[in-house]
C-alpha cells in the first residue's frame, strides 16, 4: 500500500520496504509517539461561607482554560452563591476531558458573645467565662496567654501579670465564623501598709493591719526598737492592737 492510515494506541515504529522497477530495494523506520489524553482531576474547598474564597487546583496536564479565563493550574474564587466551574486540559496539543467543580456558599453566620467575671484582679486570676453566642454549633476560646478551649463556658486561671485578648470564634453548623474579644487585666503582687494606727479604743484605725493581693503565702514578724518580736502571724487576714 502506497499510503496506508494507522492509529496506534502507543508509541509505536513502523518499518517501510520499497522496490523500483529495477528491483533495487531500500528500508526506512518511522516512529509514531502517541501523547495519552490528559485526564484532568480537579479539587478544592466546595462548601465555604459568603465573603470567603475558594482555591482550585487543576491536574492531569501541562495547560490549562478555565470558565472564568485563567490559564494557571490554580485559581482563586470567591462566588456570591453556588457556582460551578470547570476547566479543560491541554498537553503537547492533545486536548483532555473537562472537569467540573462546584462550590456551595453558606450564609448562617452566627453570633459571638461572652461575658467574664472578673475581667480585672491580682494574679492568679481565675476567671470564668460564659458563652451567649446565638446560632452556633462549636466554639473555639483562645485566652491570649498560649491556652485555648472548647468548652461552652470554660474557667481559665492567669499566673502572669499582663493584659490578655480573649477571643471567642463562634461557628455555625456550616462552619460560618464569628469572632468576638474581650480585655482581661492581671495584676501583679501588691501590699498596702498604713503608716500609722491609734489603738486608743476609740473604734476608729484601733487595729494595724495589711491588704495583701496576689500572694500565695505570708508571714509578718514586728520588732519593738530593742529587737523583742512583738507580734507574728503567717496569714494574710491578721490584725494587731
Amino acid at each position: 500500500i502506497e499510503n496506508p492510515d494507522a492509529f496506534p494506541t502507543i508509541t509505536t515504529d513502523f518499518e517501510v520496504t520499497g522496490r523500483n522497477v529495477f528491483g533495487c530495494v531500500d528500508m526506512d523506520t518511522v516512529r509514531v509517539v502517541v501523547i495519552p489524553t490528559p485526564s484532568i482531576g480537579l479539587m478544592g474547598e466546595n462548601r465555604i461561607c459568603t465573603g470567603q474564597s475558594a482555591t482550585l487546583i487543576a491536574s492531569g496536564a501541562n495547560d490549562y482554560v478555565w470558565n472564568t479565563g485563567e490559564t494557571t493550574f490554580s485559581i482563586e474564587v470567591t462566588p456570591p452563591t453556588a457556582t460551578t466551574y470547570w476547566v479543560t486540559g491541554e498537553t503537547q496539543g492533545c486536548v483532555g476531558d473537562t472537569a467540573f467543580f462546584t462550590v456551595s456558599v453558606f450564609n448562617d453566620f452566627p453570633v459571638a458573645g461572652f461575658t467574664a467575671n472578673p475581667t480585672t484582679g491580682f494574679l492568679p486570676l481565675a476567671v470564668q467565662f460564659v458563652d451567649n453566642s446565638i446560632s452556633a454549633d462549636r466554639l473555639q476560646w483562645n485566652f491570649g496567654d498560649g491556652n485555648t478551649s472548647q468548652e461552652l463556658s470554660p474557667q481559665h486561671t492567669f499566673t502572669t501579670k499582663g493584659d490578655y485578648e480573649v477571643i471567642l470564634v463562634a461557628y455555625s453548623p456550616n462552619n460560618c465564623p464569628d469572632t468576638a474579644r474581650m480585655s482581661i487585666e492581671v495584676l501583679g503582687p501588691a501590699v498596702f501598709v498604713p503608716t500609722a494606727f491609734s489603738p486608743n479604743g476609740d473604734g476608729n484605725n484601733d487595729k494595724f493591719t495589711m491588704t495583701v493581693w496576689g500572694f500565695e503565702q505570708f508571714s509578718i514578724r514586728i520588732f519593738s526598737r530593742w529587737g523583742q518580736e512583738v507580734f507574728a502571724a503567717d496569714t494574710k487576714k491578721f490584725e494587731w492592737d
